[in-house]
């Protein structure tokens, strides 16, 4: 008899060898569609990154030209246009008043 004990005890442990093999290669499964899920969702999610980001600049853009700083000083003066806030240098002469006659 020792060894029919034997033998079902063996039996019962590669049954439970089986089912152990089954509950492994479903797990195995189930991380497997779980990561294709992950790599989808980062995919996704850089995808909404970059679209955040490409917005964002586009903002501080539109908020610098409406809001920003703007230069009215001309550097150049256009030829024949006289500058109304051009101060005199000392490199400059004086100008000369003109003495009108009145007759």
């Amino acid at each position: 008899m020792p060894s029919g004990v034997r033998d079902i005890q063996l039996l019962e442990l590669k049954d439970t060898i089986s089912q152990l093999n089954n509950t492994i290669s479903t797990q195995n499964e189930l991380i497997r569609s779980l990561q294709k899920m992950l790599q989808e969702r980062d995919a996704k999610d850089s995808e909404k990154d970059q679209l955040i980001a490409n917005l964002q600049a586009q903002l501080d853009y539109l908020k610098t030209r409406l809001f920003g700083s703007t230069s009215e000083i001309r550097h150049e003066q256009l030829p024949g246009q006289l500058d109304l806030f051009h101060l005199q240098t000392e490199d400059e002469p004086e100008p000369v008043p003109l003495e009108v006659e009145i007759h």
